[in-house]
């Protein structure tokens, strides 16, 4: 017989396997198992070449997942970054369309109100942008509120205890929030008297409360039919013009606040006459008088007012003679003539207008004219009115060379006269918000201008003095004067700074 052949040697491997018997899972390389001692399966079994292929398997398709997770985040970010360049391109296309827009439009009114509530936001303010390409007209409201660091001038933390004290009353307060809404509601007058004594802080800060884009291709009348906005009281903006089938069109603006203190606006196109008897593409201008609490409305042909406060049932009180400046002052309405300027009451309304020669005789009255050459501490107090919610002009003594004042602690602004005192404007347009305004007056005529407003205000002072002059509601204070290049036309002008206190009586 032939030799045998030598029997070749198979490495085998025990993979992890589950026990038959007891079911348990035994760990790789255990032929029994290790809870009952059965004898491992044959498919637990597995060479040494099978394994090996095997784990090059799992090898390659672990790096093949790999590879394609890698892919999926490169395409994702890639997408991520085409998206980002592509918000990116919009908001510059954006940018530059609001540019575009907001150098095309022009500014065609002012929204001013003050705000009762007990947070922080003393006051809404906006303004009508009227853009002739785009045939919008977009009314932008803000609100002002104080910043915390101002109103932490009036109250400080007890250490001891933790609690709030309010530095005006002394009354203890388990939170800030609540001393803080005390201050406000309590003392809101005192919070606005001293805006002038922080300057050097930033007491408001602005926050954006809606912007309200109404379709017109012409804006004839912007006008608010109140100057207070309340819980109970909501604040209403007319805006009256032309849509863009030239066609008349008159929209309501609403802003409400609800007991948390936040605003709701909306917008409505009157169909039917807000006042009775007066069609809406007739109403030429709308003044309210916070002293009545009425409205006069100015239409073609004459002027109404309002019956009773809130009411939009009105009664003519004067008729329209020729081209006429008018304005609410102290309760009254004044229209100037060529005949002079006449006063009608807002409360003494008479009860049937059907006599009108009769009730001119009792409601109007005749005003001596205001001349420039002599403005005196009356006439600014007077004007001062234009501050309550009125459209005002603007440029800061900082862009001029006029009365410029350096180093101070005051914002100065201009208030020209160019023909007569009824035509007084602010020449910067933050003075509309401002409640205690520092104003720079400038005279061709210096020594005349000094001689003539102090005497006409009080007792002139005396030469060597140089402080200032104390009117109680007001206060002259001389400061350096301009030196500028002389011309044929101008001279070196003595800017005065009128300061008003709040306070006074």
């Amino acid at each position: 017989m032939g030799a045998k052949e030598p029997v070749e040697e198979v490495s085998l491997a025990v993979n992890e396997w589950n026990c038959e018997l007891c079911t348990i899972l035994n760990q790789p390389g255990k032929s029994a198992c290790s809870m009952c001692g059965a004898s491992a399966p044959e498919a637990a079994y597995q060479t040494a070449e099978a394994k090996q292929l095997d784990e090059e398997e799992k090898a390659r398709l672990e790096k093949e997942e790999q590879e394609r997770k890698a892919k999926e985040e490169e395409e994702r970010k890639q997408a991520e970054e085409l998206k980002e360049q592509q918000r990116l391109a919009l908001v510059d296309k954006e940018f530059e369309a609001t540019q575009t827009f907001l150098k095309e439009a022009t500014i065609e009114g002012y929204v001013f109100s003050s705000v009762e509530t007990t947070v922080k936001t003393p006051a809404l303010l906006g303004g009508l942008l009227f853009n002739k390409r785009e045939k919008v007209a977009d009314l932008h409201l803000k609100s002002l509120s104080y910043r915390h660091d101002y109103l932490a001038n009036f109250y400080t933390q007890i250490k001891a205890t933790g609690f709030f004290e309010n530095k005006l009353t002394h009354v203890i307060y388990e939170t800030e929030a609540a001393c803080i809404a005390s201050i406000v509601h309590n003392n809101d007058q005192l919070l606005q008297s001293l805006y002038p004594a922080h300057l050097r802080q930033e007491v408001l800060q602005a926050s954006e409360v809606a912007v309200v884009r109404l379709p017109l291709s012409e804006v004839a009348l912007v006008a608010q039919l109140s100057d207070h906005l309340s819980p109970k009281a909501p604040l209403k903006i007319l805006v009256r013009g032309k849509n863009h089938d030239d066609e008349h069109a008159t929209y309501l603006v609403g802003v409400e606040l609800n007991e948390r203190g936040k605003f709701l606006v909306s917008a409505e196109l009157l169909q039917k006459e807000l006042f009775a008897g007066v069609p809406n593409e007739q109403i030429q201008d709308v003044l309210y008088c916070g002293e009545t609490q009425k409205l006069v409305v100015k239409s073609d042909s004459d002027f109404k007012v309002s019956v009773s406060s809130g009411e939009l049932s009105l009664e003519t009180i004067a008729s329209i003679e020729g081209s006429q400046d008018y304005r609410i002052e102290r309760g009254k309405l004044l229209v100037k003539t060529e005949k002079g300027i006449k006063a009608y009451p807002l409360q003494a309304l008479k009860a049937s207008p059907s006599d009108e020669d009769a009730g001119e005789s009792v409601q109007k009255e005749s005003l001596p004219s205001i001349s420039a050459e002599t403005v005196t501490i009356e006439d600014i107090e007077k004007f001062s009115s234009l501050l309550k919610g009125r459209a005002v002009a603007a440029t800061s003594n900082s862009d001029s060379g006029k009365g410029r004042v350096d180093d101070t602690r005051f914002k100065r602004h201009f208030w020209k006269s160019d023909k007569d005192p009824w035509e007084l404007q602010f020449d910067h347009k933050t003075s509309l918000i401002s409640l205690n305004i520092d104003l720079t007056f400038s005279s061709r005529d210096c020594s005349n201008f000094k001689t003539r407003t102090v005497t006409n205000a009080v007792e002139a002072p005396k030469a060597e003095q140089v402080g200032p002059v104390n009117l109680g509601k007001f206060s002259l204070a001389p400061q350096k004067q301009s030196k500028q290049a002389e011309s044929p036309d101008t001279s070196s002008l003595l800017p005065l700074i009128v300061h008003k206190h709040k306070g006074a009586q």
